[in-house]
């Protein structure tokens, strides 16, 4: 009885007649039509899995700058803002319970206290030029304000309950939209656009500070994480 060719000699005969191995390499369209590619494609390399439909990450490590070391001694998370190009302004609460302030405008400044008494992470935003808002928890648990337009107001306390560091945004010149946890673990809000609002309830269930985001005119999205440790969503559109 004569010798069946293998399915292995007849894939290999295949290729050398249609030119597709070159020096021992195989062409991708081929391999990914053959069952000779063994090798699957990695799923999503992030949290979860398929979020990026099977593809492999694009290297973008090439891009970055080294880490540089600004300094400072600090107990919270920062929050950074932008007032035009070229322009960051960092606040971190210090070792002395305090906002503190460093800044670039072509170099870096020294760390500068801009006071209070703040309790966690402050968050920051830019509505336009030469302007910044700051918010912080007290040690009182209410929500603190301080801002510039030019030189540094006072801190001006907006009441509230807030168990968790806040969040802002700004969808436009002048609003303002703040959120935090409360004590019910609901995130509350409070905006500005010409005077404050009371504060109001968004509901959920949250087990950390929000973080909030405009990207065009009436529009804010924020993320926070639940009891369950997903990420959640909730817009205003």
């Amino acid at each position: 009885m004569q010798k069946q060719p293998s399915n292995r000699r007849i894939f290999l005969k295949q290729v050398a007649s249609s030119s597709v191995l070159v020096g021992g390499i195989l062409s991708q369209p081929l391999l990914l039509n053959s069952y000779a590619h063994a090798a699957p494609i990695p799923p999503s390399f992030g949290p979860g899995s398929g979020s990026n439909g099977g593809r492999r990450p694009v290297p973008h490590a090439s891009a970055w700058s080294s880490w540089e070391d600004l300094g400072g001694i600090l107990t919270s998370g920062l929050a950074v803002a932008s007032w035009a190009s070229g322009r960051l302004d960092c606040f971190v609460k210090g070792t002395d319970n305090a906002m503190w302030h460093k800044w670039y405008d072509g170099g870096w400044s020294s760390w500068e206290s801009l006071g209070g008494v703040i309790d966690d992470a402050p968050a920051a935003v830019s509505w336009g030029p030469n302007r910044i808002d700051c918010f912080a928890r007290g040690t009182d648990n209410a929500l603190w304000h301080k801002w510039y337009n030019g030189s540094w107001s006072n801190w001006e306390s907006l009441g509230g309950v807030i168990t968790s560091g806040p969040a802002v945004a700004s969808w436009s010149s002048g609003p303002l939209d703040c959120f935090a946890k409360g004590t019910d673990n609901a995130m509350w809000h409070k905006w500005y656009d010409g005077s404050w609002s009371s504060w109001e309830s968004l509901g959920g269930v949250i087990d950390d500070a929000p973080a909030a985001v405009s990207w065009g005119p009436n529009r804010i999205d924020c993320f926070a994480c639940g009891m369950n440790n997903h990420m959640w969503h909730k817009w205003w559109g």
